[in-house]
């Protein structure tokens, strides 16, 4: 007769149904799961204006490299640069909110821009923007 020996249990924990398990139990728990509504305090808000916008006025000065030296044209019309200081202070009195954009050449020297600059401050305006070309850098 043979004698039969016992197998011996196996260590091994099976894997496949810890899948099952744990997804019963999210959705176990997102079933039971209670959200409260919580109540904040009672406060009435003050409700907002539009804001008045601001009339602003733009003043062009350009400076362009002529055969005789720079041009500077204030709005399109060329005009000396002792003249400059006088019309932007008569600009900026009829509309105080009044800014300056200044659009030099390249070739301009700064000596130039520096003068107009001086001249559109003695006209009391402080809000200055220099326009530039934009370029692509490419990379």
């Amino acid at each position: 007769m043979k004698v039969k020996t016992k197998s011996k249990p196996s260590t091994e924990i099976p894997a496949s149904a810890m899948s099952d398990i744990a997804f019963l139990l999210i959705i176990f728990f997102m079933i039971t799961t209670v959200f409260n509504k919580e109540q904040g305090l009672d406060i009435s808000l003050p409700e907002a204006t539009k804001p008045k916008v601001l009339e602003q006025t733009v003043i062009h000065v350009a400076i362009e490299k002529g055969s005789d030296g720079s041009i500077i044209a204030l709005e399109g019309k060329p005009i000396a640069l002792e003249q400059l200081s006088a019309l932007i202070m008569a600009e900026r009195m009829r509309k105080p909110n009044t800014y300056v954009v200044l659009k030099a050449d390249e070739s301009i020297p700064y000596s130039v821009i520096k003068e107009i600059l001086d001249k559109v401050q003695e006209g009391y305006v402080n809000k200055v923007a220099l326009a530039v070309n934009y370029k692509k850098v490419r990379k």
